[in-house]
């Protein structure tokens, strides 16, 4: 997870944005808007904590050094978890996207392909019942009759 946190950052970088209802894709402008929005945020969210608390509390656990840092280490896992909370800020950036993916779900051209194919749907099932219906019309007249239109077509 940290490391998909991490390669965030990098696209972060190289990830356009819309200035003005105009879609910027210059590099330049696209690091200084990243660097005054949200990359502070994305950089304390993606730092791996646990790596260097990991690391740190294993090196330790032989020596009696560890049980004195014992209580400081306990406000360092508080102020990670913090900063794990800070994680959670990078999904509001994931509100925009669905804000534009909601508009273009909601465009009146889709609404409208969206009608058409309900009504060929509903054209195709009556279709479908009619000539269910229909079959069984022809294989009850074979029942008295040898020969109708059900034997002519070899159904």
């Amino acid at each position: 997870m940290d490391v998909a946190f991490m390669v965030d950052l990098v696209v972060a970088f190289n990830t356009g944005f819309y200035k003005k209802g105009y879609l910027v894709m210059k590099r330049k402008e696209i690091v200084f808007n990243y660097l005054k929005t949200w990359f502070l945020i994305d950089l304390f969210a993606s730092f791996p904590y646990s790596w260097v608390i990991d690391d740190g509390a294993d090196s330790d656990v032989n020596s009696n050094t560890f049980l004195v840092k014992t209580p400081q280490l306990l406000r360092l896992l508080k102020m990670v978890r913090f900063l794990r909370f800070l994680r959670l800020l990078r999904v509001l950036k994931l509100k925009k996207l669905l804000y534009k993916f909601e508009e273009v779900i909601m465009s009146d051209m889709l609404n409208a392909i969206l009608g058409f194919l309900k009504v060929i749907i509903v054209i195709l099932f009556i279709a479908h019942w009619i000539a269910c219906i229909f079959y069984a019309i022809g294989a009850a007249e074979l029942k008295s009759e040898p020969v109708c239109w059900i034997t002519i077509a070899n159904i």
